[in-house]
């Protein structure tokens, strides 16, 4: 009896160890090379990628209220933007 219940423990263990390999390697993110040791030319490149993304959004909030200012004269006064 003992030597089934070696088996089953050993097998549990491999399981564990397998699941919990799995659990850790999928959320977590190593950081690369460039992260380690140029630190500042990746800042500035990480800077100018969220710049380019907030202009990209400032334009499409602006053409939701240029959308928002037209609809306004077909409506009732100040339904939606009277004046921006």
């Amino acid at each position: 009896m003992d030597f089934n219940n070696s088996y089953i423990i050993n097998d549990m263990k491999k399981l564990f160890i397998l699941m919990l390999f799995a659990i850790i390697s999928t959320g977590t993110r190593a950081q690369t090379f460039a992260e380690w040791f140029r630190q500042s030319a990746t800042q500035k490149k990480y800077l100018l990628q969220q710049i380019a993304a907030l202009q990209v959004y400032i334009g499409y909030v602006q053409k939701g209220y240029s959308i928002a200012k037209e609809l306004d004269s077909f409506l009732p006064v100040g339904f939606f933007v009277s004046s921006i």
